[in-house]
């Protein structure tokens, strides 16, 4: 006996509460809203039939998240810095970075309404613009199949009988598209911090003085928090897909070099237990330790100067390049003929 077909396909996006959660399903002939309470569910059905439009308005929500995030686990790290045993602080910063990583991957956020011929809704669970996208192009050919597709027969008959020419939409106010490339100054930013890193890590190698390690952590601080701005931006404005690409590896890096110097933090710490009790003794102690004579020194800051070192040569010459090619595809104004005067001859 042939398995019977199911009457509702889950669409993408769950938008979960604190109490319940919302859920959007597809049907024969309608769209069914689910508010799910645990002890009782409310429904909401929208038929195809009656739907006319389906409004996206992107909000700035993934932008608020992102900068709370970052700021909450640049504030453990800190507090990392300056506990003696900062097991709990890393711990909150770990989970606020891996919060931050996953709030940024799932991309910008949205409200999405439902326009019928009675009233406008809200759809809770398309929050965000990925997954309201994927759920359109399900709904789209079901709306499509049950109120018909306007043709350009149908246009030109509509014209002729002096009806608007304008054909139904199912999304009459989409997204609106990114902003043109323009100049940025936050990538610039970020690669430039990564390539004095580097240069700083690669000095330290050579030379054992205290202003080397207080440049690379004051220059990594800034650039994981020019990291978060970037990628927040560049779901704003239109941006060069190597150097998004950059951004994401930087801050991948970016996470590593954290790591790597929480280690060599909690390697001082107990090599010099003396020291333990003074921030400033402490730090002094790990400039003074010759990379040369420790090997895990010595990979630490090779690996910072080789990475600082090319993140940033190679974001700044794909900067650089972006910026030429917008030059390049400027619109110049079209000369102006000033009108000649009659000759008397």
């Amino acid at each position: 006996m042939a398995a019977s077909k199911k009457p509702y396909r889950r669409l993408p996006g769950k938008k979960s509460q604190l109490i319940g959660f919302h859920t959007l399903w597809a049907g024969e002939d309608h769209l069914l809203q689910i508010h799910s309470q645990r002890i009782r569910e409310e429904y909401k059905r929208y038929y195809y039939k009656d739907i006319q439009a389906v409004y996206l308005r992107q909000t700035a929500r993934m932008k608020i998240e992102s900068f709370i995030l970052g700021g909450l686990a640049a504030g453990f790290l800190l507090l990392a810095w300056f506990d003696l045993a900062p097991v709990w602080t890393y711990t909150m910063a770990s989970i606020m970075g891996a919060g931050l990583l996953v709030n940024l991957l799932r991309g910008p956020t949205c409200e999405c309404h439902i326009q019928t011929f009675v009233r406008r809704e809200k759809l809770p669970s398309l929050y965000r613009i990925r997954t309201a996208q994927k759920a359109l192009k399900i709904i789209k050919p079901m709306v499509y199949e049950t109120q018909g597709r306007v043709t350009s027969a149908m246009l030109e008959e509509a014209g002729e009988k002096g009806l608007p020419r304008e054909p139904p939409t199912l999304e009459s106010n989409p997204v609106p598209a990114p902003a043109p490339a323009g100049k940025s100054r936050i990538h610039p930013t970020l690669f430039s911090l990564l390539l004095v890193s580097g240069l700083a890590a690669a000095a330290d190698i050579s030379f054992q003085h205290v202003v080397f390690p207080l440049v690379w952590v004051g220059t990594i601080s800034a650039a994981v928090v020019c990291v978060i701005i970037a990628l927040v931006k560049q779901y704003e404005v239109k941006t060069a897909k190597g150097i998004q690409t950059l951004t994401w590896i930087s801050l991948v890096f970016l996470c590593m070099e954290l790591v790597m110097g929480y280690g060599l933090y909690m390697y001082v710490l107990f090599t010099n237990l003396d020291t333990a009790y003074n921030q400033w003794e402490s730090f002094l102690v790990f400039s003074s330790l010759s990379p040369a004579e420790k090997p895990i020194i010595f990979a630490a800051f090779g690996f910072s100067a080789a990475g600082g070192l090319l993140l940033g040569m190679v974001g700044l010459f794909l900067v650089l390049k972006a910026g030429s090619r917008r030059k390049a595809v400027r619109p110049r104004p079209s000369p102006t003929l000033e009108p000649v005067a009659a000759s008397d001859s």
